[in-house]
């Protein structure tokens, strides 16, 4: 997974270079859907489900590298070796 994981990382560090949490936006971004469904995530009542996140006066922001390993386990690619 570690290989999988890095070259995601390449490919959201080249869109987000400065950057090293992503934003609300920047997560609908990358999952292809709305803002709202985004937050909904971060209200999901079980905790191992949500992805890993911080709150920062009243905004929420995602680790990158926590939140494509997050992404990966939930889509049952936690075993995965290229």
């Amino acid at each position: 997974m570690k290989e999988v994981v890095e070259g995601i990382m390449q490919e959201i560090n080249s869109i987000y270079k400065k950057k090293v949490f992503l934003s609300v936006q920047d997560v609908s971004e990358i999952l292809g859907c709305t803002e709202e469904e985004v937050h909904n995530l971060s209200r999901l009542r079980k905790h191992q489900k949500k992805p890993p996140r911080i709150i920062v006066f009243k905004e929420v922001r995602y680790p990158k590298k926590a939140f494509v390993e997050w992404l990966l386990m939930e889509r049952g690619l936690q075993g995965l070796e290229t």
